[in-house]
């Protein structure tokens, strides 16, 4: 998922460097198209952003160790912030 999340990233970069070289060429439509695409990766890489924090937050993440739950390192029995 971060290497998804890494392409979609470096493709609205380089929509973004070919928006502005159109604006160098005064080309409108080139502009439109290429702002489009660059708006477009950031919502994508924002929505990718959302799940990842949402599933962090809920504690999908965490792994069993010796019979109690380990999260970001330190072992807990219950989570005093929600289920």
């Amino acid at each position: 998922f971060v290497s998804l999340m890494t392409f979609i990233l470096i493709f609205s970069s380089v929509t973004m460097v070919l928006a502005v070289h159109e604006g160098h060429k005064m080309n409108r439509k080139g502009v439109e198209k290429y702002m489009i695409l660059t708006i477009l990766g950031g919502l994508a890489f924002l929505g990718c952003q959302a799940w990842e924090w949402t599933h962090l937050i809920t504690g999908d993440h965490a792994v069993l160790v010796n019979g109690q739950i380990e999260k970001w390192g330190t072992t807990v029995t219950r989570n005093p912030f929600g289920p």
